[in-house]
């Protein structure tokens, strides 16, 4: 699958101060609108599918698209959105006993690099257990900041 994230966050990075992320992801043929808000244990996800020529249009613009779900959840008016870049990836996904395993090669600014993620459902699947899942592949771990924080980080 290859899909685009077009962040947005205001000029003084209210989102990004809360430890927010809000993109639009385009895919071949559909957008989705989703607000990443910070748990105790994770990220609550508010999504929200966009008509694909309006969005499109809205995009071109410089503006965030109507999307009612995230804008609700939202902490800023979507007026004072912009983006703030885009970063390309190429994903691939195999479900496994454990969840959903994805890699990812991305695109942004100057950079390219990959990422593995292991979603999953089981809230008692703990971070323990996936360092014993990247053992058992010869998989070594090292901590990747997220999309996001690495698009901003190159576009510095």
């Amino acid at each position: 699958k290859i899909q685009i994230n077009h962040y947005f966050d205001t000029d003084s990075f209210d989102l990004g101060q809360q430890k927010m992320g809000l993109r639009v992801r385009e895919f071949t043929n559909r957008f989705e609108a989703t607000l990443k808000i910070p748990q105790p244990h994770g990220l609550l996800e508010i999504s929200d599918e966009l008509a694909y020529e309006k969005t499109q249009t809205t995009l071109a613009k410089g503006l965030f698209p109507e999307s009612p779900f995230v804008e609700q959840a939202l902490p800023v008016v979507t007026s004072k959105l912009v983006p703030i870049g885009s970063l390309k990836t190429a994903r691939i996904e195999f479900p496994i006993k454990e969840g959903l395993l994805a890699i990812d090669e991305s695109w942004y600014f100057n950079k390219h690099d990959y990422e593995l993620e292991l979603e999953v459902e089981n809230k008692t699947f703990t971070k323990e257990d996936f360092f014993t899942y990247l053992q058992q592949l010869n998989i070594p771990y090292k901590k990747a900041q997220n999309k996001i924080v690495r698009m901003l980080n190159a576009r510095k």
